[in-house]
């Protein structure tokens, strides 16, 4: 094996060391490899004094993980020095290794690079064969502050569960529809956290946003209004339609309860509207090629059964048919258009006088002007605006929080967030 490439490999500098031939030594955990400092100096580090003699020689080892969990172990041999003068004892120093510090300065350059990947703390302390607390201690000293991103065109935000506690439970992540990148993330959704987050941001950044995506959350709403009045407020598709699947949910466990209470479990819709309860919240134009067989029946039409089970209950049937409609929201594409839709919509729901979905009819009356501009804004011709971004991101950030067995200091969380989904090894 090359002497320079080896020591190039741990970030070593191959004039500190004696030139010959280095042989592997196998080992547990991958392979050790031995040198010789070579001999720079003989003057005393504490007095400065020449009158020096070799005492004796000792062994140092320095880890270098490779990523793939195959150590390699740099063994250097040096020679300890004795003062006559002072009566001290001392090694000369190696180039990239500072005293009395066995984690190496190369070894810090891939331990930044790795902050920026989906990799716990405890997976790195293992990788590089240090502590877990140690990890912490390098994260923070190399990584002292994240700045946040500016605020850009099209802006998402949403929410993420953090921790289980009730102040700080769910933070707040902004992040750009274009990119994806994660902007920042606020350690809470409460309105005075939001309120003095967005207090910072100088007015003339805030008037580049455009487009402010969001859910239905009223501290977004009055975030939208107070800071950016100027953009276009979108509510998300996903929690438009999730208002009414969610109703229709509930009816559909009501009809199955009064089913099994008159009939018994075994009937055939009680069954079917409990172990096939997603075939009611889809669109039914998926359902004509599924199939469904109960034990003891024929092979049945999952479409027709639907149908069956929803004219079981006028409630049901005017939810369900409602939902349909609502999957039909593409169809629309002009501010007009997507106005007399979603007011179509209302009004069909307060007429049963359900009080299920009465609160679905309120709820879009409310979020009107969000909900029209959610169907007929386009980001382009193929793409409509969503938070399908910020829902992404958040998956990332439940990953991580999984595998790290949660944070306990918020700011260390953000800084990896933002290493991980937006900053880049040359931006720290």
């Amino acid at each position: 094996m090359d002497f320079n490439t080896i020591l190039k490999c741990f970030g070593f500098e191959p004039e500190d060391f004696v030139d010959e031939p280095v042989c592997p030594i196998e080992a547990d955990f991958g392979y050790i490899l031995e040198v010789k400092q070579k001999i720079t100096s003989r003057v005393c580090p504490n007095c400065g004094s020449v009158s020096v003699v070799i005492k004796d020689h000792r062994f140092v080892e320095y880890n270098l993980s490779n990523h793939s969990n195959d150590f390699k172990t740099l063994r250097v041999k040096k020679t300890r020095f004795y003062c006559k003068d002072c009566h001290k004892s001392f090694t000369n120093p190696i180039n990239g290794i500072k005293p009395k510090n066995k984690f190496i300065e190369h070894n810090k350059n891939l331990l930044l690079n790795d902050f920026t990947k989906m990799i716990s703390f405890s997976e790195l302390s293992k990788s590089y064969k240090v502590s877990s607390m140690r990890i912490i201690q390098l994260f923070d000293s190399l990584v002292p502050y994240v700045p946040r991103r500016r605020m850009t065109k099209e802006l998402c935000i949403d929410e993420v569960k953090f921790k289980d506690n009730s102040d700080g439970k769910y933070i707040c992540i902004i992040s750009d529809f274009k990119t994806g990148d994660c902007l920042d993330v606020i350690s809470n959704r409460r309105m005075e956290y939001l309120d003095d987050y967005f207090s910072k941001i100088p007015p003339g950044e805030a008037k580049t946003v455009k487009v402010f995506i969001s859910d239905m959350y009223d501290g977004y709403a009055t975030i939208k209004r107070k800071y950016f009045s100027s953009a276009i407020h979108i509510i998300d598709l996903f929690h438009i339609i999730r208002q009414l699947s969610s109703a229709v949910n509930r009816l559909r466990t009501r009809v199955m309860n009064l089913r099994k209470q008159k009939f018994g479990e075994d009937d055939l819709y009680y069954k079917f509207m409990k172990n096939k309860w997603e075939n009611f919240l889809c669109n039914k134009f998926k359902l004509y090629n599924k199939t469904y067989t109960p034990k003891g029946h024929e092979e049945l039409s999952c479409f027709d059964l639907v149908q069956e089970c929803i004219s079981l209950d006028m409630d049901l049937w005017d939810g369900y048919n409602m939902l349909q409609e609502l999957f039909r929201y593409h169809y629309y594409s002009s501010f007009e258009e997507g106005k007399n839709f979603i007011e179509r919509v209302i009004n069909k729901l307060r007429a049963g006088a359900n009080e299920i979905l009465c609160d679905v009819a309120n709820t879009y009356e409310k979020w009107k002007i969000g909900i029209i501009n959610a169907f007929t804004t386009r980001y382009d011709r193929n793409r409509r605006y969503t938070n399908g971004v910020a829902e992404g991101n958040n998956n990332t950030i439940t990953s991580l929080i999984k595998i790290a067995y949660g944070f306990g200091s918020f700011e260390r969380f953000r800084k990896r967030i933002l290493l991980i989904k937006t900053y880049k090894k040359a931006d720290v």
